[in-house]
């Protein structure tokens, strides 16, 4: 029996993680879908989407400190099918940098920042110097995020599509890659700098 609810409990993190894969494609592959006219399905159609991805996402993972992030999805998806228009849609990019940035942020008040969750998410053990390092990059990353948020609520108000099309689906992701690539440099050094050798 034990044997079974293990096989079950597996079978919905694979399940969740694929509709968190949905969600990071429909993330990531939006902006530059609609920016270039290839979406064909109207702003309630996608809202009623993204809905129910997360909606069967947070059932299936019932992870209680993110009940928030799926509120405002639900508030924004509902908005969206309300009023039928695409010019809320260009908040997209700006509710879900400002969500995973609030995660960030709200990890820091508990002893495991949302960083060091992921690191043993993946089966490994941080050793304890590396703690205070976990901590900052989920605050850096908090950061980034707000920024990236602010900058793209800017373009969704106060520029044109074409720019918000740039912005969201090449810059943004350029400006990630950048960040990411600075924090593996800067943690490579500071392991030198301080002598560890565990990842």
């Amino acid at each position: 029996m034990s044997q079974l609810n293990i096989m079950s409990r597996l079978d919905n993190k694979i399940v969740g993680y694929i509709f968190s894969a949905i969600i990071c494609f429909s993330v990531l592959a939006y902006p530059m879908l609609m920016s270039s006219g290839m979406v064909h399905f109207s702003a309630a159609q996608f809202a009623c989407f993204i809905l129910v991805v997360f909606t069967v996402r947070f059932l299936i993972m019932k992870n209680e400190r993110q009940w928030f992030v799926y509120l405002g999805v639900v508030v924004f998806c509902s908005s969206v099918i309300y009023f039928n228009n695409d010019s809320l849609l260009h908040y997209y990019p700006v509710f879900m940098s400002g969500g995973f940035a609030a995660l960030f942020f709200l990890s820091l008040r508990s002893d495991v920042s949302l960083i060091e969750q992921f690191v043993r998410a993946s089966g490994k053990t941080p050793p304890d110097h590396a703690l205070n390092y976990l901590r900052g990059l989920s605050l850096a990353w908090g950061i980034f995020l707000l920024a990236n948020g602010s900058v793209a609520a800017y373009t969704a108000c106060c520029t044109s599509p074409f720019f918000w099309g740039l912005y969201n689906g090449v810059l943004s992701y350029a400006a990630m890659a950048i960040f990411v690539a600075v924090e593996l440099m800067y943690r490579r050094y500071y392991k030198q700098k301080n002598g560890f050798t565990d990842d």
